[in-house]
């Protein structure tokens, strides 16, 4: 099982990705979120493994070959959520394209221990997810709305 991490706001998130690597997922991740895995001493491969972009370079989820990854399946879940204070165009299409590529999404740390407990007992939450996901993503429209109004 693979999973795809990308995230601003990573508070949980070393719990949370500790506890998919023990049910046995490899964790593919952006580079700040790699490295902020690999200082708490989890291991993961980085995103610009597939990509090929070095750190510095912006798009590094805008890439063809990881949506054909998320298209072929080669990623069983994703967490995604988006930054607070600015727009946000790579984790949106993160998140859309695992909605509609029907793999699991996951964008609110609230949510870590529901989708722990779902795997751990076979149990299918993709939809109940996929609509919190976009839920969220309205969310997010909302608040940019509101800060380029003023």
């Amino acid at each position: 099982m693979r999973a795809l991490i990308s995230v601003s706001d990573k508070d949980g998130l070393d719990k949370f990705a500790r506890a998919l690597k023990d049910l046995g997922f490899e964790i593919y991740a952006t580079n700040g979120t790699a490295r902020f895995l690999e200082e708490r001493g989890i291991e993961v491969k980085r995103l610009s493994e597939i990509t090929g972009l070095k750190e510095s370079e912006n798009l590094k989820t805008l890439h063809p070959e990881v949506f054909r990854r998320i298209f072929d399946k080669f990623f069983d879940l994703m967490v995604v959520n988006l930054y607070e204070d600015r727009i946000d165009v790579g984790g949106v299409a993160l998140i859309r394209a695992g909605v509609k590529a029907n793999v699991l999404v996951v964008c609110r740390k609230e949510d870590y221990d529901f989708v722990l407990n779902a795997i751990k007992h076979g149990r299918d939450v993709k939809k109940i997810l996929h609509v919190k996901a976009l839920e969220y993503l309205i969310e997010n429209d909302r608040r940019i709305l509101e800060m380029l109004k003023y």
